[in-house]
């Protein structure tokens, strides 16, 4: 896991946690205040980001998915810093044991409760 944060006067504005597992890295929690966003950090964040991906061996990083209708601001930012554009049928979950698959169901299930 990386954690990137960019500060300005001593004040964190944009943050980043992500993995790098198998051959791409992931951002996992993306956070910018209105400074972070208007000072440009977002993108300094990103870009340290993949590059740290890249030094741990990663052929790619995925900056999830993007809706251009509904997140006009998210796509903007995605389009400007991605090479390419691709797409997925979807997402399919296996686990390695059943005590994996019971913590990240829980996992999920205290996200959605939070994110309310």
């Amino acid at each position: 896991m990386n954690i990137i944060v960019a500060y300005r006067n001593g004040e964190p504005i944009s943050a980043q946690l992500a993995s790098n597992l198998g051959d791409t890295g992931v951002a996992l929690l993306v956070a910018n205040s209105k400074k972070g966003l208007t000072s440009g950090a977002s993108y300094l964040v990103w870009w340290k980001a993949c590059i740290a991906a890249k030094n741990a061996g990663m052929k790619k990083y995925d900056l999830g998915g993007i809706d251009k209708e509904n997140n006009p601001g998210v796509y903007q930012f995605k389009s400007q810093i991605a090479r390419q554009e691709s797409f997925n049928i979807g997402t399919f979950e296996t686990y390695s044991c059943f005590r994996v698959k019971i913590m990240w169901r829980t996992s999920e299930k205290v996200y959605n409760l939070i994110k309310r």
